[in-house]
């Protein structure tokens, strides 16, 4: 058996000793940089529902129809219109109703000059669905995103993409860039109103009576944005007094609650100098709609936190708490619940004391709501 042994070695991975002696291995490793996202993929979306419940509450402005048109012929639409006539949420709604199985709705947010541009390769994913919002845009923001609009443009035909365009009011446009353009006019105001209300579940038989404080305030231009936020002054008025207050009163409250009440605070922090006044005027503005008992108690404890020594009166001889809160124009409502008689007038008294006017001697201690729920227990502890 003179048979003859030899060493083979077949696709190594590493070193390999086949004969005698020490060997040593160095081996290097150098580490890639990690693997950035693309500069250019928005991290803005918005959430489905959101996008629906804005369709729901929209009212179609004048140009919505060319609008419509143009995104779908020419999967680009710019839009054009003053400010206030909803443009920003025309787009989302635009982009909304494509209902595309590809792609992703989002937001472009492309940064300063040396930043993000719209040129940036990855930019458009297939099917995407892309809002460029530039109405608030400066000049020389402006021209330096017109400019890229073309090479913009390119990526989303060829991902077969959408794009809603809301360029600056008065913004300029280049010749080849106008045949995508839509101008777009606020919607009947009265509608936009209603469409509110209707979301509120109010019902029509309520809001289509007779309110001279709403037609004051349509009468004047207003902005979409104007005519929510005044609609939903009249829910919330509506849910403080539903039995006491018809239609026409909540809108004048709704109207009356935008001058934030301020005068009306100060004269009445002037008129209630006592004490235990005022600290049932800050707890009911900091634990607006809570139970009585937990104003009552909570004004106490602020009485005793700040070391103020207690009303000597005898409890029979002295004013219940309805009374006391009259005193503050606030009453405790059907449900229970106390709120201020005038609507937003809590958030003027939390304005009154805690603002940049109140010196910080007298200002109150920070109550704590999480230490008072409304119809539940009350906590004495001190609060932070």
């Amino acid at each position: 058996m003179n048979e003859a042994f030899t060493t083979r070695v077949e696709q190594s991975g590493g070193s390999v000793h086949a004969g005698f002696g020490d060997i040593y291995n160095y081996n290097n490793y150098t580490a890639s940089p990690p693997k950035q996202e693309t500069a250019g993929r928005s991290p803005r979306r918005i959430a489905d529902d959101q996008l629906r419940l804005l369709r729901q509450r929209f009212v179609d402005p004048e140009g919505m129809g060319e609008a419509r048109r143009l995104l779908a012929e020419r999967s680009t639409v710019i839009l054009h219109g003053a400010p206030g006539s909803g443009r920003t949420a025309t787009a989302r709604v635009l982009l909304y109703e494509l209902h595309r199985d590809t792609g992703i709705f989002r937001e472009l947010l492309p940064g300063d000059e040396e930043e993000t541009t719209l040129t940036d390769a990855g930019l458009v994913g297939a099917g995407d669905r892309l809002l460029l919002d530039l109405a608030e845009a400066d000049g020389a923001r402006w021209a330096r995103n017109r400019r890229d609009l073309p090479a913009l443009r390119k990526a989303v035909q060829e991902q077969q993409a959408h794009l809603v365009v809301v360029i600056p009011y008065g913004g300029t446009l280049e010749s080849d860039l106008q045949f995508y353009r839509a101008d777009i006019a606020p919607p009947p105001a009265q509608e936009v109103f209603r469409r509110h209300l209707r979301l509120h579940r109010i019902p029509h038989e309520e809001y289509l009576q007779c309110a001279p404080a709403l037609a004051d305030f349509l009468a004047e231009q207003r902005s979409v944005e104007e005519i929510a936020d005044f609609a939903d002054r009249v829910r919330r008025a509506r849910t403080a007094h539903p039995a006491r207050d018809g239609f026409a009163g909540w809108c004048a409250q709704a109207r009356d609650a935008r001058k934030a009440w301020r005068q009306e605070v100060a004269g009445l922090v002037t008129e209630r100098r006592e004490a235990p006044q005022r600290a049932l005027l800050i707890t009911t503005a900091m634990l607006h709609g809570a139970h009585p008992d937990v104003i009552h108690h909570a004004a106490a404890l602020l009485l005793r936190t700040l070391k103020i020594p207690e009303d000597k009166v005898v409890p029979l001889e002295g004013k219940d708490l309805a009374e006391r809160l009259t005193e503050i124009s606030a009453s405790a409502g059907p449900g229970g619940h106390v709120r201020f008689d005038k609507l937003d007038f809590d958030a003027a008294v939390r304005a009154h004391f805690c603002g940049p006017h109140a010196r910080p001697q007298t200002s109150p201690q920070r109550l704590d709501r999480t230490q008072y729920r409304a119809g539940g227990s009350t906590s004495h502890s001190r609060p932070p």
